[in-house]
């Protein structure tokens, strides 16, 4: 097998070569899915073979991007199993070289990405190669290299994000700043699909009950389950446009479920927002102020919070019938870098 170190460095030569045939006309607005794709994987890798080169091979923060690009490469080549036409991973990445390379390095998802479910957008691993490389007190300058990005994949790309969301315990200049990006599959059951993934298998399970309590309605809030929130006070949560340049007040779905201080009417489908996955970054890892979280509504209770999870779980099921993909009831979770190559 080429070594590790061999790999990245032509690996993102040759992604290099190919994103320059296949990013043509990328501007035009008309470009297909199977081009989307194509061109959103060659730079997500680059990405993140920018990254591990930074790191030995044994280092944890290598193994670490080493799970995240392989996320990656799950979550596009699941897009592309539900994908109507059917799109294989042979057709998203057209180079021979490049295929084989991929295939040997990250065997998981081209085993699992017709039988297992992503747990999060692409684009949510890529903010999260962002982060690490910038550092997350550097807020402006992860925007802008996510703005960046955006631009080289070209607007009419909706497998990226359209904003971040910046969450914190506090608003002071030292309190750790946690991200979250909006879903990155804009379509009807993609989108639906990945949201009742992170709800069921990702999320703080505070976020992900407010999300449930409507899922998937837009509009309508479930009779038996109401897990909406309140965050204190003095949490800042705030999202920015990824494609202009420009401050982003939080959605009303987000100020239903989450609590959030808004005058905006517009109703986005619950779980899609950025402030999702911002806010349950912040709850996983600041235990004080998840203590200060409340759910003030008497129908959340632990019997009707299963009933919930039993409805995601049912509605989960049926779209993925509705796109002919055969699950095996588990979610994508990458093994080790070295134990993955080993089982190539």
């Amino acid at each position: 097998m080429q070594r590790f170190s061999d790999y990245q460095r032509n690996g993102c030569i040759r992604w290099k070569k190919f994103f320059s045939v296949s990013g043509r006309g990328m501007s035009d607005g008309n470009c297909s899915e199977l081009l989307k794709m194509s061109v959103c994987l060659s730079l997500c890798h680059n990405v993140a073979v920018h990254i591990m080169l930074l790191y030995d091979t044994e280092s944890d923060l290598f193994s670490y991007v080493f799970s995240l690009t392989s996320q990656i490469l799950h979550s596009i080549f699941f897009l592309g199993e539900i994908n109507n036409p059917r799109y294989t991973p042979k057709h998203i990445v057209s180079d021979d070289e490049m295929l084989k390379a991929l295939r040997d390095h990250y065997p998981g998802p081209f085993k699992r990405c017709s039988s297992q479910l992503p747990k999060r957008s692409p684009f949510s691993c890529v903010l999260d190669m962002i982060v690490l490389l910038t550092g997350q007190q550097n807020e402006n300058q992860i925007i802008n290299r996510l703005r960046q990005l955006i631009k080289k994949l070209g607007a009419s790309n909706d497998l990226v994000s359209s904003t971040v969301c910046v969450s914190q315990k506090e608003a002071a200049e030292d309190s750790v700043r946690y991200y979250g990006v909006s879903m990155s599959t804009s379509c009807r059951y993609p989108g639906r699909i990945i949201v009742a993934a992170c709800c069921l298998s990702t999320w703080d399970s505070y976020v992900a009950d407010a999300v449930m309590s409507y899922y998937p309605s837009k509009k309508k809030k479930k009779s038996y389950f109401d897990g909406t929130i309140r965050l204190p006070e003095q949490v800042r949560c705030q999202g920015f446009s990824l494609r202009r340049v420009k401050q982003m007040d939080p959605c009303r779905s987000c100020g239903n479920a989450f609590g959030l201080t808004t005058g905006e009417k517009q109703v986005w489908p619950y779980g899609h927002c950025a402030e999702a996955e911002s806010l349950s970054n912040l709850l996983k890892n600041e235990k004080e102020i998840r203590e200060l979280v409340q759910q003030t509504s008497h129908l959340s209770t632990d019997e009707n919070r299963q009933k919930a999870k039993n409805s995601v779980m049912k509605e989960l099921r049926h779209y993925l019938r509705m796109v002919e993909f055969k699950w095996d009831s588990e979610f994508y979770i990458p093994r080790g870098a070295a134990e993955d190559q080993e089982r190539s």
